[in-house]
């Protein structure tokens, strides 16, 4: 980036708008395209396994070391971490990525002080959802099953996890958009790295000392992606510097959006919350499998070209949605060449009896929901393309649907199969959401394609 842009850094200052400085941003954006892609998923993907790993065995350790009703006590409060995490850490990661990979389409950073505003535009606003969404779900929680009551502190703890990641947020988005992806990739794995190490060395580790461990994984990621940051932006000082007033534009809808669509997986906790002892445990471990195989590729594939797709909405819109859909294509073939794998593997392992009893039923519930990771990948895909396009209020219309469908089939097939039901309750919620994302993006190519006819 540095040497692709200094010389077009420099002449902004000085000559903006000369028909030279367009040639140069062109040529600077083909070197970018011709770079080795698969190198660079190829370097995605192992700092995604490194990231992945300590979270992935997390879950299997706790269901062994753990007795039954501790493990679904621990999986809950984490459960409520994962969605604020999604809800706030993730919406602002990418309203960073677009923010600044527009920025960067034209070989500008933003200043210090002006960086430092918008992530406390962005704080202002989802420390508030932090603060309202957890307690309330820990209510709702605990009407449904006063048992749940009992881990009141553990949610007190865990809530400041969201809060430690919605700054550690501005910072990997930023090193994203800027195509510095692996360290915040191979750094997902801080927050279950320390639980996990001490439970393998003490198995009967008291549930408040696991919290306290997980939340201060979550700070030492923050720390770390902020040096990694200050690293990486002395390097990109010979870039325009830009004292444009950032905001996160959209960044409410977008968590609104995403508050609506995490009330998929609260819904599929609280209906298995009624079900039998175990079943949350099933579900988290059924659900670490289809994440993982999801995050590999989301992390790999998806991520790195959100920050791209942001480049070249700002030097060329109109070719926006094909480089979209070409490369989407790419990686759900690559997904589900994966799921045929893992499910393959999984079916042996099973078949085999190498499967321990306590992770038997997850594991099966695994098999059911793996063929549709393709589906989430369209869907995440999706999501981020239109944030990238500032259509955050389509994105929260999708959403909305996906709530209704997912909490009508939940409740029927629980009622109809029992608790094995609200997996595939997740497949056909996954199925119609994919399908509405494709029909709205389709939708925003339709109109944008006639408003540059209309101006043309």
């Amino acid at each position: 980036m540095k040497l692709r842009c200094a010389e077009r850094g420099r002449r902004l200052n000085k000559h903006s708008g000369n028909e030279s400085d367009q040639v140069s941003v062109d040529s600077a954006l083909a070197s970018v395209a011709r770079s080795s892609e698969s190198k660079r998923d190829g370097f995605a993907t192992v700092a995604t396994i490194i990231g992945l790993a300590p979270g992935l065995v997390f879950p299997f350790v706790a269901a062994v070391s753990l007795t039954v009703r501790q493990s679904d006590l621990l999986f809950f409060v984490l459960s409520l971490s994962v969605v604020m995490m999604n809800v706030v850490v993730a919406s602002i990661e990418a309203n960073t990525i677009a923010t600044i990979g527009n920025l960067l389409g034209s070989c500008m950073f933003p200043s210090a002080g002006k960086l430092w505003g918008y992530t406390w535009r962005s704080l202002s606003k989802a420390l508030p959802a932090v603060m309202i969404t957890v307690p309330a779900l820990f209510i709702v929680f605990s009407l449904r099953d006063p048992r749940w009551a009992s881990s009141l502190v553990l949610v007190l703890i865990i809530g400041f996890v969201p809060v430690f990641g919605s700054v550690s947020a501005i910072f990997s988005g930023a090193l994203i958009a800027a195509h510095r992806p692996l360290v915040p990739i191979a750094s997902q794995g801080f927050r279950t790295l320390l639980p996990l190490v001490s439970l393998l060395v003490f198995p009967r580790m008291e549930l408040v000392a696991l919290a306290l461990l997980y939340c201060s994984g979550e700070l030492a990621r923050t720390i770390l992606l902020y040096f990694v940051f200050a690293k990486a932006r002395s390097g990109l000082r010979d870039l325009g510097e830009s004292h444009q007033v950032l905001s996160p534009h959209g960044l409410v809808t977008q968590m609104t959006a995403t508050v609506v669509s995490q009330g998929n997986p609260i819904v599929d906790r609280w209906v298995l919350a009624g079900g039998a002892a175990g079943s949350m445990t099933s579900y988290e471990l059924a659900d670490k499998i289809y994440f993982a195989l999801y995050q590999l590729v989301y992390s790999s594939l998806v991520v790195r070209r959100v920050g791209e797709w942001s480049v070249v909405r700002s030097r060329s819109p109109h070719e926006l949605h094909r480089v979209f859909f070409r490369g989407l294509a790419r990686i759900v073939v690559v997904t589900s060449i994966g799921v045929v794998l893992v499910g393959a593997f999984l079916a042996a392992a099973l078949m085999s009896n190498l499967v321990p009893e306590s992770w038997v039923e997850g594991a099966i519930w695994a098999l059911i929901i793996l063929p549709s990771v393709p589906l989430s990948i369209i869907m995440i895909a999706s999501t981020r393309l239109l944030v990238v396009l500032n259509a955050q209020r389509a994105l929260l219309k999708v959403s909305i649907l996906g709530f209704g469908v997912n909490t009508f089939a939940d409740v029927i097939l629980f009622i109809s199969m029992g608790p094995v039901g609200v997996p595939i309750a997740s497949i056909v919620t996954r199925l119609a959401l994919s399908s509405a994302f494709l029909l709205a993006i389709a939708k925003l190519n339709r109109e944008e394609v006639r408003l540059i006819q209309s101006t043309s």
